[in-house]
């Protein structure tokens, strides 16, 4: 066993008040557990098509809810509520963190933002203790990635499903991009009402295979207000959009000061107007 991950799983235990937990090494169709706490009366059966369900890409929480080995670890051992995130990739290997509650998942609109630095750490710990050799141009994609603060993310044609968004989704957005994945309307309902039409206009752009950019306001999850620069770039082949391409930065500072800068120019401009008038 791995203390490090080990410890790890037991800070986040104590973070999301959770019963069970384990994190689960996915190569192929071949599954093990690295390190788990709460699992000790559970077999393997208990857990396999619940672990074959995660490792899908698409999977739905819904999907794993209505699975019959779902139902026996509810009927059996009272689990009635589960959180998982994909914490790293790294070419056909994939790692997951899969928490289990009794009971409703305590605060589960906030739980990804509560374990966030420590799914930072755990990334670290398998990024560190990899073999990479002979692909160090992978790693460092990899740990760029989940360094830059810069939101790049990867959908269909129409914008409706994220085929891949990085974690800095997080730290703008406030969601896991597990719940992206989970739930395509989040970023979507994030757009403030009175810029939605931009976001419109923008993604129509999009679908009719043009590079677009657009900025607006938006709120997160907590209710904070950002202004963000959302690009996109259609990836075009026989010419049909198979997928957009792109990035979303935040840019409240610079709207900020230029919106100071145009009230300061208005006023200035009425503070003229009216000495001239004045005048006469």
């Amino acid at each position: 066993m791995n203390h490090n991950l080990d410890k790890i799983l037991q800070e986040i235990q104590s973070l999301s008040l959770c019963d069970a937990g384990y994190i689960l090494k996915t190569e192929k169709k071949e599954f093990s557990l690295l390190s788990s706490f709460g699992i000790d009366n559970l077999e393997e059966p208990d857990l396999s098509e619940i672990n074959n369900l995660i490792s899908k890409r698409n999977s739905s929480l819904r999907e794993i809810y209505k699975s019959k080995s779902f139902a026996r670890l509810n009927k059996e051992h009272g689990f009635g509520a589960l959180y998982r995130e994909k914490v790293f990739e790294h070419g056909s290997v994939d790692y997951y963190l899969i928490l289990l509650c009794k009971k409703k998942i305590p605060d589960a609109k906030k739980i990804s933002t509560l374990i966030s630095p420590k799914i930072n750490v755990l990334k670290n710990e398998f990024m560190n203790s990899g073999n990479y050799d002979g692909l160090t141009i992978e790693r460092f994609y990899q740990e760029a990635l989940a360094t830059i603060p810069t939101v790049i993310f990867s959908t269909n044609a129409d914008g409706t499903e994220y085929n891949f968004i990085t974690d800095s989704v997080r730290n703008l957005f406030g969601y896991s991009p597990q719940e992206i994945y989970d739930n395509k309307l989040l970023i979507l309902r994030s757009i403030d009402g009175g810029h939605f039409h931009k976001f419109r206009g923008f993604a129509e752009k999009l679908r009719s295979g043009e590079v677009s950019t657009v900025e607006y306001r938006m709120k997160d999850r907590f209710g904070k207000d950002h202004w963000v620069r959302h690009s996109g770039i259609p990836i075009i082949r026989d010419n049909k959009v198979l997928r957009v391409v792109g990035m979303i930065n935040e840019i409240s500072e610079e709207k900020i000061t230029q919106l100071k800068l145009q009230s300061s120019e208005e006023k200035f401009r009425m503070l003229i107007d009216t000495a001239t008038l004045s005048l006469y």
